[in-house]
């Protein structure tokens, strides 16, 4: 397992700017598994907010953002290029399960954990957890595919 990571830098791979970089930082990781945390879902200039709040399905985005970073730590790590992030896509989602109907308002940082089901060149399937302090946020399947 790998330590803390801030993201500022990882960021600068991907086509991710400004206020869309979601992901604060890395805090665990190794080849299969990654946890993230955030905290930009408490900012009222949060840009996925919709009439001043945030709806809890764009935690979808914030474990895709996670993902995307756990792709360059991998490739860094192994010393393999990452894919083209900007060709990189969800795919599909699949046992999305949320239990709560805003991300704004929540307890603290917003924690993703994120583990990799099955890698092919050029894809992946993550099934991840989102919880914070309070409890769960949401639990699901995301594919990505470059």
């Amino acid at each position: 397992m790998n330590g803390v990571v801030d993201t500022t830098d990882l960021y600068k791979r991907l086509p991710h700017t400004g206020s869309m970089c979601l992901v604060d930082e890395a805090v665990d990781w190794d080849h299969e598994h990654i946890q993230c945390a955030a905290t930009s879902h408490l900012l009222a200039d949060n840009p996925l907010r919709v009439a001043g709040r945030l709806p809890a399905i764009c935690v979808l985005e914030y474990a895709a953002q996670a993902f995307a970073l756990h792709g360059v730590l991998v490739a860094d790590e192994s010393g393999e290029p990452p894919p083209d992030a900007s060709r990189v896509f969800v795919a599909l989602v699949t046992t999305l399960d949320i239990y709560a109907e805003y991300l704004d308002g929540r307890d603290g940082a917003l924690r993703i954990d994120g583990h990799i089901i099955f890698r092919q060149a050029g894809s992946a399937v993550y099934r991840f957890e989102a919880f914070d302090a309070t409890g769960p946020v949401a639990d699901g399947q995301i594919g990505l595919m470059s």
